[in-house]
């Protein structure tokens, strides 16, 4: 058990090459801005992976993306929820109104997707690269 806490982006993108283009500067603005960070890897698939809380992960494929988020409590919830808020006021910037923050503790915003639909995203993701 713990509080959830993150950024839904709804509705989600498209595999159109504004949406890529838009999704790709996007994340070379959170390489960029965190690229002498040691809590923020790129792995083999091209996500970005913050390697604290519950690893809140940047898919490749933003038509894919569907939430970032991590517990913010607990004893492995480190500082993730600076990246947590650092990362959605980079979203935001970007994709305005689709990006829904969230949080258990606030009582602030509600999750638009369920884990699920989550779930499901990642696997077409995994599906993608195999």
């Amino acid at each position: 058990m713990g509080i959830d806490a993150g950024f839904d982006l709804y509705p989600p993108l498209t595999d159109s090459d504004v949406d890529k283009c838009t999704w790709e500067a996007f994340l070379e603005e959170v390489k960029n801005e965190y690229q002498s960070d040691s809590a923020v890897t790129i792995d083999t698939m091209g996500r970005i992976e913050f390697t604290v809380g519950e690893h809140p992960t940047l898919s490749k494929h933003g038509h894919l993306f569907r939430r970032f988020s991590s517990k913010i409590s607990g004893s492995h919830a480190q500082n993730v929820e600076v990246y947590l808020h650092e990362v959605g006021v980079i979203a935001t910037r970007y994709f305005g109104y689709r990006i829904h923050h969230w949080s258990e503790l606030s009582g602030g915003g509600h999750e638009i997707y369920g884990w699920k639909e989550v779930h499901a995203a990642s696997a077409a993701e995994r599906a993608l690269e195999d």
